[in-house]
């Protein structure tokens, strides 16, 4: 199923979809959106996308690269893949199902939590391409680390994980809030962890041999 430009309305009231499903233009309403159990592809490229949208339990990839959704963005079981980035921005949450999830964020605005205390996200990449990311909410993740490329991020929520500078960049924490784990860097002297007011990190910030190149407070 495609929808292009202009004022496009897709109203999916029950059952599941299995197959492609590109929107490139106009605004998309979707009383529920749900993947089937195969491997689907999801693309978003422009205009508004309003209604929860849960992938099936296959190895899906979701991409959104323009506009805005409003909604709940729900993973299944399977390995999924998301691509958020190009001045795509989410108002919602985002959930996993269990899987093995990876979860890229170029330049976008996410407002809401990823993963929650009883999900968490198995890898999230912010950044990606020189876009900033903005996570206005609170980030779980498993412990395997939150990735930060050369856009850098903004992060006005706390975030529970480590995070490892990937490249060349800064992280921002918002005022009143954590990092409730280590900040490390892939090369000595790269990396600025930037603190916008009161906030606190619960962990280890670099070591002997691996810097960061400044913490501005």
């Amino acid at each position: 199923m495609e929808l292009g430009a202009g004022v496009n309305v897709a109203n999916i009231t029950g059952g599941t979809f299995a197959g492609k499903f590109n929107a490139t233009g106009g605004s998309v309403t979707l009383t529920s959106f749900v993947t089937g159990a195969g491997a689907d592809t999801v693309t978003h490229q422009a205009g508004a996308l309003n209604g929860n949208i849960n992938l099936g339990d296959g190895a899906n990839i979701f991409t959104h690269t323009g506009g805005l959704i409003t909604a709940a963005l729900t993973t299944g079981a399977g390995a999924d893949t998301l691509n958020i980035n190009s001045g795509g921005n989410l108002t919602g949450n985002i959930l996993t199902g269990g899987g093995n999830d990876i979860i890229n964020l170029g330049l976008t605005t996410i407002t809401g939590n990823i993963g929650s205390a009883g999900d968490l996200v198995e890898e999230i990449n912010v950044g990606i391409g020189g876009g900033l990311t903005t996570i206005t909410g609170t980030v779980w993740g498993d412990g395997t680390t939150v990735h930060i490329f050369s856009g850098g991020l903004n992060q006005d929520g706390n975030l529970n994980d480590s995070v490892l500078f990937e490249e060349e960049a800064t992280l921002n924490l918002g005022a009143g809030f954590s990092i409730n784990g280590d900040i490390d860097t892939d090369t000595d002297l790269q990396g600025t962890l930037t603190f916008d007011g009161t906030g606190t990190v619960n962990g280890d910030t670099g070591d002997a041999l691996l810097r960061l190149k400044a913490i501005d407070l």
